[in-house]
């Protein structure tokens, strides 16, 4: 049994930048395009006449157990399709329970320098990291930028084994169960809940929220969550609205609602099945479970939810 604690905010090495895992980073400027994958991580693109430019955040896979091979695996998935041949040597430092390598190679193709570098940050049982590469010397300092803003964030465990984040103004713990087939990742203001694999069985991905603000209602609270938390920026595709009203087995209220969403980026369009349920913790506060998914495989009423819904016990509720 997993607990959604009150929690308390994440302490960033440096301020500044974006979170992503286990680390901050400085974004590139708005001249390159960038897609968020979900749970298979951020890729930004920039294509100019004399160069190319690529960063992939890699989301945390469970480790080996040898940093080192971590490392080595990580540069043979990411980056030796660009440059052949094997990892070069990292530069290794350890940072209280992480492990950081870093390395890079450089090579001219075709008469342009090719560039890719790479960080792998291990620690918690886990190995994510950030890939760069560069082919010209248009793009190369935006890319170097990127990887060197790259700050580890120190998490603030709670007793319970819950994990950071905002305040809850005293909302009560939800209690809850991992899915089979499902990994926990824990971030700043959620828990995510991975697939070991996506396939029919498992595909979708799901989520516990930090408490958030109650509003006028839990089906107001279920809406908001959806646009705000689990498809910002997303328009709706689905003009009408669906949505569920029920009871949890230990008498707590609830208000499921789900809707199809799509944005395109880069040219590229993208479309999502979504959905947030909303129920009570504590006065003025609500707990939000989420899950998105590719709306031809992910309907987010399969047997994982399932297992993830008979397990949620938001316990101040559950003993009033």
């Amino acid at each position: 049994m997993t607990i959604l604690a009150p929690l308390v905010p994440a302490l960033l090495c440096a301020e500044g930048g974006e979170r992503f895992e286990s680390f901050s980073y400085a974004p590139p400027s708005s001249a390159w395009s960038m897609l968020d994958l979900g749970a298979e991580g951020r890729r930004y693109v920039r294509q100019e006449e004399n160069g190319n430019g690529l960063i992939v955040l890699v989301p945390g896979q469970p480790s080996t157990g040898s940093p080192a091979n971590d490392y080595t695996a990580m540069w043979r998935a990411r980056a030796s399709a660009v440059i052949a041949g094997p990892a070069p040597e990292p530069t290794v430092r350890r940072d209280g329970e992480f492990t950081v390598l870093t390395g890079t190679r450089k090579v001219v193709s075709e008469g342009q320098q090719v560039v890719a570098s790479l960080i792998t940050i291990v620690g918690g049982g886990r190995a994510s990291g950030m890939v760069g590469i560069a082919t010209g010397d248009a793009v190369l300092p935006e890319v170097t930028a990127a990887l060197d803003s790259v700050r580890l964030v120190s998490a603030v465990a709670v007793a319970s084994g819950g994990f950071a984040a905002a305040p809850s103004g005293g909302a009560a713990a939800l209690e809850f169960d991992v899915p089979r087939g499902y990994l926990e990742r824990p971030e700043s203001t959620k828990i995510l809940l991975l697939p070991e694999i996506f396939d029919a069985r498992t595909p979708c991905l799901y989520g516990i929220a930090a408490p958030r603000r109650a509003g006028t209602s839990l089906e107001a609270d279920a809406e908001a969550a959806l646009v705000e938390l689990v498809v910002p920026g997303w328009q709706r595709q689905d003009e009408r609205r669906r949505a569920m009203r029920g009871t949890g087995a230990t008498g707590w209220p609830y208000v499921w609602v789900r809707g199809t969403f799509r944005r395109t980026e880069g040219g590229n369009t993208e479309t999502r099945m979504a959905m947030a349920m909303a129920l009570p913790a504590g006065p003025d506060r609500v707990h939000v479970v989420f899950g998105h998914g590719d709306p031809g495989r992910c309907h987010l009423h399969d047997a994982s939810f399932e297992q993830l819904f008979h397990s949620l016990q938001p316990r101040r509720v559950a003993n009033q």
